[in-house]
């Protein structure tokens, strides 16, 4: 990391923590849905390299894994988000496992390297959220605000394991790339569908996942 960054270190302060498996709920529309986005708040989280003690998902396919370990939110789009439905949000809306204040979208970069305590991690990549927030919420049409928005989270893998406590700080210590933050990333995805150049170049990030890699290879092509 360049020395002017370790100079002026980012950090984020923990609000929440929160984990939580698959379990049957009840959407604001009265039907039943099995999903792990409804979680438990906690004083700390006990995280592996594959997964949060206690922590599942219903669909692997599109959630879990070693890029998905810990699913990170900013408590500043709660705020965004409750002002212009008038209304407030359930803890724990967007299923994340760690609500934060700072580290916003469009301030990380992928690749970014963060210690929390005695634990070490990395962002892999920005969350590509589903139907399951509105489901959650009862906020209609939330799922596209958080498209338009690119208010969205992003994701931690884990470099270092151990326990992450609430009053732990998340001090940045290393940052790979200073070209694409995990916003750029989403604008990119989904408001620049042909600017096959600057997908190339994402591509070539070595930290982003595998899984937003072969998404831009298949834009590409």
């Amino acid at each position: 990391m360049k020395k002017e960054i370790l100079e002026d270190t980012m950090y984020g302060t923990i609000q929440a923590l929160y984990r939580g498996k698959p379990k049957k709920l009840m959407d604001h529309k009265g039907k039943e849905y099995i999903s792990g986005i409804q979680k438990e708040e906690v004083e700390y989280l006990t995280v592996t390299k594959e997964i949060i003690d206690g922590d599942d998902v219903a669909n692997k396919t599109f959630h879990g894994g070693l890029d998905r370990v810990i699913c990170v939110y900013p408590i500043e789009r709660y705020a965004f988000f409750e002002d212009e439905y008038k209304k407030p949000l359930p803890k724990c809306s967007f299923g994340e496992n760690m609500t934060v204040t700072g580290l916003l979208e469009d301030e990380v970069y992928v690749g970014d390297i963060f210690q929390i305590g005695e634990v070490i991690v990395q962002i892999s990549e920005g969350r590509m959220p589903c139907h399951t927030i509105e489901k959650r919420t009862g906020f209609e049409h939330l799922l596209k605000r958080i498209f338009e928005t690119g208010f969205t989270g992003y994701f931690f893998r884990i470099i270092k394991e151990g326990t992450i406590k609430k009053d732990d700080k998340v001090h940045l210590i290393d940052r790979k790339q200073n070209q694409f933050t995990v916003m750029d990333l989403h604008h990119l995805f989904f408001n620049e569908k042909y600017n096959l150049e600057k997908m190339k170049r994402a591509i070539d990030i070595k930290e982003l996942s595998e899984s937003w890699k072969s998404a831009l290879k298949k834009r590409i092509k």
